[in-house]
């Protein structure tokens, strides 16, 4: 009888966690048309099941309930939390950014939060203190061994009937193919698998023959020894809203930098990831060859250790001091580590800055004129031509207590809009156009400078804001995924980006190519490979039977995990 009690509560259990995680996949990332097939909707209430009951059998109901509790807190609120803001579902890798989600979460802590907070602890705290006994009685573990083993068995043979095939491709496929449970199942079991597996057809010759390949590729006429100064600027969660007709600004706030566009960045990310963006772009290596939702800096170069091919690199070979600038911590994303490997001088952070209360946003974020203002200040103690690579943080969500009412001039009037939408959407326009105001300002410097200078901004990805849902806004890829890329030079003209979108790994050779430095030909190569596939983001589709496609898989594994037979 306690053995069939345990069972149909499971399963129930597992009947409302699917349909409820179903459900709520299906209203926000699938726009509510996310139906799985019978056979699979079967296959994830048993694997749910099999995987609930077992752990109750191993540490009793008392524990074993507590320890489903924890775990299905952390899977709701978890994947709430990634759907509502990043339009994605929680993955392992994600609890690698436990540090930088503390840091940046405190920003979304209300006064009523904090106040639900202690309310809830309180009671819990009574609660504890008055059933006590009950408690200790009920967390001691009393496990049913036995009928354990024979469900832990059970897991193990279904997962010979789990299709995984489809586990590197992107998240919508998966859900839609494997369903909720059998997605967190596949990524449990393979959470410590997080380097990629060595690419079929990786082995020492055929690196000596793409080496032979590379080397006759290097487009010495780009080369013209000018050795201009070269701004980069990635800022944070910046896109052209200005020209978002739903949103009905009435002001187009960011007009300041569209008259510099020359193409757009398809960014890795939606929401979030800043640093996916970052790696990709000083590296030229791309997030599509590696296991979906890995952020590198975290995972693959903590140790501050080995060299990582980067554009840093090559304009430290031609003489460059080269300088890393964000107005954050130095360990956020281990950004400290990760520069070094990527070659950086030094890296300017928060601590040298000084920044007043008025240069900060309500929530404490440091305004972009500050940004401005520190690469003014490199440019005009250089002695030595200078690569600076800076990173902008003002534009950071949350966005509904940055600024006071009466510091924004504008207002939205699109229709469906809610309040709250349209606070967050005031509050990050308002952002967005101290962000425009900034890439003009730059250039207007650079305008007046006499040494040659190339300025290159771009934002790393959208901002998630409520109101994307109302104007269904992000069911256009593009449009949920480009952000600008802005262009300035007081000596030459800029083209336009020929195939009008690039990913950020392709910006890397972009920076390399208008900066006219000697480089090796690893930059050459992806700027051929960006001439047929541009564009490497799962959710648009890889050809990766495409020659450039096999080849720039093969480069990056042999850099960065493999032999490094092409290093030199």
């Amino acid at each position: 009888m306690r053995n069939l009690k345990t069972f149909v509560v499971c399963f129930c259990y597992s009947l409302l966690l699917v349909f409820f995680m179903n459900g709520l996949i299906s209203k926000i990332l699938f726009e509510g048309s996310y139906i799985l097939p019978a056979e699979t909707l079967v296959l994830n209430i048993g694997l749910a099941f099999l995987l609930s009951t077992f752990v109750v059998l191993a540490l009793g109901e008392g524990l074993g309930g507590f320890a489903l509790f924890i775990l299905t807190l952390v899977l709701v609120i978890g994947n709430i939390i990634k759907l509502v803001f990043h339009n994605t579902v929680l993955r392992p890798a994600d609890f690698a950014l436990m540090e930088e989600l503390l840091i940046i979460g405190v920003r979304f802590i209300q006064p009523w939060h904090i106040a639900l907070g202690v309310f809830v602890t309180a009671v819990l705290v009574f609660l504890i203190i008055k059933f006590r006994r009950v408690i200790l009685r009920g967390i001691i573990p009393k496990p049913r061994l036995g009928l354990a083993i024979v469900f832990l068995a059970l897991i193990v043979l279904s997962d010979f009937i789990i299709n995984d095939e489809t586990k590197d491709a992107d998240t919508k496929t998966r859900l839609e193919t494997e369903g909720f449970t059998v997605f967190n199942y596949i990524n449990f079991r393979d959470m410590f698998d997080m380097y990629p597996q060595e690419p079929e057809g990786y082995s020492e010759e055929a690196m000596t023959a793409l080496k032979t390949e590379f080397q006759g590729m290097s487009d010495s006429n780009s080369v013209t020894g000018i050795q201009p100064d070269v701004v980069v600027v990635m800022m944070e969660s910046y896109f052209d809203i200005g020209s978002v007709e739903g949103f009905g600004l009435t002001e187009d706030v960011t007009k300041y930098g569209r008259k510099y566009n020359k193409g757009y960045m398809i960014s890795p990310k939606y929401g979030g990831g800043t640093a996916s963006t970052e790696f990709e772009a000083l590296t030229g290596f791309s997030s599509a060859f590696l296991p979906e939702g890995i952020v590198p800096y975290n995972i693959y170069m903590k140790s501050g250790e080995k060299e990582v091919p980067s554009i840093v690199r090559e304009f430290n070979k031609n003489g460059y001091e080269t300088t890393a600038v964000h107005p954050s911590e130095a360990d956020c994303y281990s950004r400290d580590k990760a520069y070094n490997e990527l070659g950086f001088q030094r890296f300017l952070t928060i601590e040298d800055f000084d920044v007043e209360e008025r240069e900060m946003t309500e929530d404490k974020m440091t305004k972009d004129f500050k940004v401005r203002d520190k690469i003014f200040e490199i440019l005009e103690e250089a002695e030595s031509p200078e690569f600076i690579f800076a990173v902008t943080f003002e534009s950071h969500c949350p966005y509904y207590n940055k600024y006071k009412p009466e510091d924004i001039e504008f207002d939205a009037v699109g229709e469906g809009l809610s309040g709250s939408n349209i606070k967050e959407i005031l509050q990050y326009s308002r952002c967005a156009e101290d962000a425009a105001k900034m890439v003009d300002e730059i250039c207007e410097y650079v305008s007046k400078r006499e040494r040659p200078t190339v300025v290159i901004c771009f934002g790393d990805h959208l901002p998630p804001l409520g109101g994307f849902s109302k104007i269904d806004y992000l069911s256009d890829l593009y449009q949920k995924y480009s952000t600008p890329i802005m262009v300035y030079s007081n000596y030459k003209d800029i083209a336009d980006i020929p195939e009008g979108y690039i990913s950020p790994s392709y910006l890397a050779s972009y920076i390399i190519n208008q900066s006219e430095i000697s480089h090796s030909s690893y930059f050459d190569f992806i700027s051929e490979a960006a001439e047929t596939a541009p564009i490497l983001n799962r959710d648009f589709g890889i050809d990766y039977n495409d020659e450039n496609v096999e080849k720039y898989k093969l480069l990056q594994y042999d850099l960065f995990f493999g032999e490094k037979y092409l290093k030199e």
